[in-house]
């Protein structure tokens, strides 16, 4: 009877430590960068891709270059707007809705996505570029 037990145990665990080690662990995880980061990846030409809504992009919106707005509601509806295989920069007000959005991408396969931290309050706050959105 003990060794039933036992032999129960270690086929649990065993099948729960495989389970819970994922290969593809790494791909899941979401690069945190400061906007100092950001913005000398902006200045290489990587895609930042904007998903706070069109009224707070009038208010404030970033000056780079390779930048594309779309709201996170939307997003996925509109991943033929971000190409798989370029480097992409999510970016919002605070850094929460963008890192909902590295996650929408992560799951439809894309792997070279990071979140700004701190999102456009950060990059205004550090004197980084800025305009009033169109």
């Amino acid at each position: 009877m003990y060794m039933k037990s036992l032999n129960l145990i270690i086929v649990f665990l065993a099948l729960f430590i495989f389970t819970s080690c994922s290969s593809d662990g790494e791909k899941n995880t979401i690069e945190q960068i400061n906007v100092t980061e950001a913005q000398a990846r902006a200045e290489k030409g990587v895609l930042f891709v904007d998903v706070r809504s069109e009224m707070e992009i009038k208010e404030l919106a970033y000056d780079v270059k390779n930048i594309v707005h779309i709201p996170l509601g939307t997003l996925e509806d509109n991943l033929d707007k971000v190409a798989e295989d370029k480097e992409v920069i999510l970016v919002c007000r605070s850094g929460g809705r963008s890192n909902k959005a590295a996650t929408i991408l992560l799951k439809n396969g894309y792997s070279k996505v990071a979140n700004m931290e701190g999102g456009i309050m950060a990059w205004s706050k550090e004197g980084f570029p800025t305009h009033k959105g169109e």
